[in-house]
């Protein structure tokens, strides 16, 4: 039988943990919406049109 100290533990330990994995997960979308936004702002575009004809 667990104590109840020892579930509270495990209980915030627990939801530390699903708290971390919710912030890195939000973490990489914001990620990945910057990328987009960068992928599509007008100084990107010309910037990848001047790499092309250099390329």
């Amino acid at each position: 039988m667990i104590s109840t100290s020892r579930w509270e533990e495990f209980t915030v330990e627990y939801l530390n943990f699903c708290l971390n994995i919710k912030k890195i997960a939000q973490f990489l979308i914001n990620l990945k919406v910057s990328e987009n936004l960068l992928d599509n702002s007008p100084i990107n575009a010309s910037f990848n049109a001047k790499r092309i004809l250099i390329i």
